[in-house]
């Protein structure tokens, strides 16, 4: 991920720098709004995250409810932990994952590759049935032929195929998916892990650690995309595919 972005160490700053259009073409490319949408949302997912880690460290700690908690819960007698602080990390753990399929949706309407956008999934858009003698066996056709960098498509696939069972941050995704249909809460002691009870709970510090992972996985999705637009992009403008559109930043 070097290069990307600016000196900024958060990378809020990452944009693309500019879109070549054919002469007729009308009105700003879509990439311009799909990357706004992507970058605010992990942004947002983020601060909700960071919420519930700050609101832990400032005493929310299982025994105390935060100070600035308004709700009143039940002693369930088993060591959880219950409160805004944990639901802010589950909900932005959630949310950040929420972004991969998102540029899954922007990288298909980008490259026009023809997909559902209602069907397309992070984790398996990537891939398309093999086919003899294709150059890239596994991979989607319509993503090379529609000019992406190979490398920049193989990023994005090897971090879908890292969320699958078994692979590098199948924990971030197994929270994901518990937490969207089941209830995760926190617990102090004797946490079960994750499972596929009804009510699931993880250890305080197992919790955090999932949701700056998500964070992490997240990030990484948004840079590779904007990577790869700014690669094609780039090869574009070398082959003189039209004219540069310039870029106005809201103030």
């Amino acid at each position: 991920m070097d290069g990307l972005g600016s000196d900024n160490p958060r990378f809020d700053d990452v944009s693309i720098e500019a879109v070549f259009t054919k002469p007729g073409e009308e009105g700003m490319p879509q990439v311009f709004a799909a990357a706004n949408v992507l970058k605010s949302d992990y942004l947002a997912a983020r601060r909700t995250a960071y919420q519930g880690l700050a609101m832990l460290e400032q005493g929310a700690d299982g025994w105390a409810l935060h100070p600035a908690e308004t709700g009143t819960y039940a002693n369930t007698l088993d060591y959880a932990v219950y409160g805004e602080p944990i639901s802010f990390l589950t909900l932005g753990a959630r949310a950040a994952l929420d972004v991969l399929d998102k540029i899954a949706v922007a990288t298909n309407e980008y490259l026009g590759t023809g997909d559902s956008p209602g069907g397309v999934n992070f984790r398996k858009y990537w891939f398309g049935k093999a086919t003899k003698n294709a150059p890239w066996p596994g991979l989607h056709p319509k993503l090379i032929e529609q000019g992406a960098d190979i490398s920049r498509i193989l990023a994005l696939a090897e971090l879908g195929d890292d969320l699958e069972d078994g692979g590098l941050y199948e924990e971030a995704q197994a929270m994901r998916n518990r937490s969207t249909h089941r209830l995760v809460r926190g617990k102090l002691f004797d946490a079960e892990g994750i499972t596929n009870t009804a009510l699931t709970t993880l250890d305080i510090d197992n919790l955090k650690l999932a949701t700056v992972e998500s964070l992490r996985v997240a990030r990484a999705g948004v840079l590779y995309f904007h990577a790869l637009v700014s690669v094609r992009e780039r090869g574009r403008g070398s082959k003189n595919e039209g004219f540069m559109l310039p870029v106005f930043d809201l103030e």
